[in-house]
């Protein structure tokens, strides 16, 4: 046995690729890497054969072992090498043993591709079970006979891990009504393996900030990347003021050195005053052969355009899922009653009526399920809690109906259990309506809900948001003011008459709620942000 140690420099060098490092490539033949060493067990053939290295077999065989590496630099790490036979017999595979403790121990084994002949090769590419400051590699014959291992172009890489950035999902309805501001959504931004800032930069129409309800800029902001991390960054968006009627969408691009480019779309809409000419009246859900199902519509003023309007049912508490009908451009005329049911026949045989609009298969409720009215794209009235089953609730009206009071509503997005009237579960239960239980008043709504004194046009509230620990809220009207303030889960915050158009909110802590504001024979619902 011939032990053989060799002293030049072996060179690191940086690959071209991105966050790979070559720890060494060292093609074979000629003196060993500095501080490699070779065991020639078998002495009838030298390790260094002048354009490769041969581990020849045997009891023990060949050995080459490898200096000691520190890779703890890096995310992970991989060996690979060039394989070929030597001489004659069964063909061998080279056996390579990693040491994670400077050679102490050798706790990983592989074997290459086995040789086929005197032609190299791919020996194969083995992943490094782990990466520390003491690596060390010993490449044998794994064979005690037969045919002898050429080894070329052995490779120790190291990986840094890519920069990586991860964003949440998607924001939509950043919505608002001319003249007021946009409603604001959120996402997550996050960052590892750094080696620049993050920069977000958002899409035309559209503004970004990093605090709520402050500090909104329509050009880029910059995460501070130096540590090599972001951790869930909240950045929030919004619609910018002043846009035109329309829809809007766009993406946010999420930026840095060497990371996969991200982005997170945009959307919202720019919607007319609401009127609030339609108010939802009644809902059924017959137990006869479960049809009829609908929902039956008070006109309160004359509509020229019924296709600004239309319905959406929230399901099972699943929260709101958006506009699902829309009504044709019809006319409406104001003291009227619209019906959309599911089968405009059954309605008919079941009510004893005559109507011939409308009918829609994606108004298919049941009992537990909360009702949308849209004007525009917004909310003008809803019937039940649409973040809520509504099976047990009070409001529940499976195979059953329920009907609004006469001189309430239209609530806007906050539902107000008390403002109707129930039949009881399972109670409209008849072939008909004239033999249920609990028979459905059909047109049976009336409101004095003035047509000339709709806040809608005439309500301001400012400013919103606000930090200031009160809002101005004003109209046309000399009237005195009633304003209700709901949190977002519908507990009612505040309740006051506003003489002399200044709200104190000063005790609401910060976030978002609902005001609902009535005068003379009129209300509105608007949306409200305590910074």
């Amino acid at each position: 046995m011939k032990k053989l140690y060799f002293l030049f420099f072996a060179f690191i060098t940086a690959a071209p690729s991105f966050g790979q490092t070559e720890i060494f490539n060292v093609a074979g033949g000629g003196m060993l890497p500095a501080n490699w060493i070779g065991t020639n067990n078998v002495v009838s053939n030298a390790i260094d054969k002048g354009t490769y290295y041969l581990v020849d077999a045997g009891n023990p065989s060949d050995i080459i072992e490898t200096d000691v590496y520190d890779l703890s630099a890096y995310d992970t790490a991989e060996f690979k090498l060039d394989v070929a036979s030597f001489g004659g017999g069964a063909h061998n595979e080279a056996k390579i043993e990693i040491s994670f403790d400077g050679g102490s121990s050798y706790t990983q084994i592989e074997l290459s591709t086995t040789t086929t002949g005197s032609s190299y090769i791919d020996g194969g590419t083995f992943s490094l079970n782990s990466v520390t400051n003491q690596i060390k590699i010993k490449i044998s014959n794994n064979g005690t006979t037969a045919r002898g291992v050429r080894l070329r172009n052995l490779i120790l890489l190291g990986y840094d891990a890519n920069p990586l950035i991860t964003v949440g999902s998607d924001v939509a309805n950043l919505n608002y009504v001319v003249g007021d501001t946009s409603s604001e959504g959120a996402f997550i931004v996050e960052g590892s393996n750094l080696t620049n800032d993050i920069v977000l930069t958002p899409p035309t129409d559209f503004e970004i900030s990093e605090t709520s309800g402050s500090g909104f800029v329509d050009t880029s902001i910059t995460l501070d990347g130096s540590s090599g991390a972001v951790t869930m960054a909240t950045i929030y968006a919004r619609l910018k003021s002043g846009l035109a009627v329309n829809s809007y969408s766009g993406d946010v691009n999420v930026t840095s050195t060497g990371a996969t480019t991200k982005t997170i779309s945009l959307a919202g809409n720019v919607f007319v005053p609401a009127t609030s000419s339609l108010i939802i009246s009644g809902v059924y859900d017959a137990d006869i052969g479960n049809t009829p199902k609908g929902v039956e519509l008070y006109v309160v003023r004359d509509i020229a355009d019924l296709s600004i309007y239309g319905l959406g049912v929230a399901n099972n508490g699943g929260g709101t899922d958006g506009e699902e009908y829309t009504f044709p451009a019809d006319t409406a005329t104001k003291g009227t009653f619209i019906y959309v049911t599911t089968d405009l026949n059954g309605f008919n045989a079941f009510f004893g009526a005559s109507i011939t609009n409308y009918q829609s298969g994606n108004i298919e409720i049941n009992g537990d399920d909360a009702i949308e009215l849209f004007e525009s794209g917004q909310v003008i009235d809803v019937f039940g809690d649409i973040n809520t089953n509504g099976s047990g609730e009070a409001w529940e009206y499976l195979n059953g109906w329920a009907y609004r009071n006469s001189n309430t509503g239209p609530e806007g997005i906050m539902f107000t259990p008390s403002n109707w009237t129930y039949s009881g579960v399972g109670n409209l239960d008849g072939a008909t309506n004239a033999m249920s239980t609990s028979v459905f008043s059909l047109a049976s709504f009336s409101t004095t809900l003035s047509t000339d004194k709709s806040l809608t046009k005439d309500f301001s509230i400012y400013p919103n948001p606000t930090a200031l620990g009160y809002v101005n809220i004003s109209s046309r009207s000399n009237s005195k003011i009633e304003v209700s303030i709901y949190d977002v889960l519908g507990k009612q915050i505040i309740n006051k008459t506003v003489a002399n158009k200044k709200l104190d909110v000063f005790s609401l802590k910060t976030g978002v709620y609902i005001v609902k504001v009535s005068q003379d024979e009129a209300s509105i619902t608007k949306k409200l942000v305590i910074q």
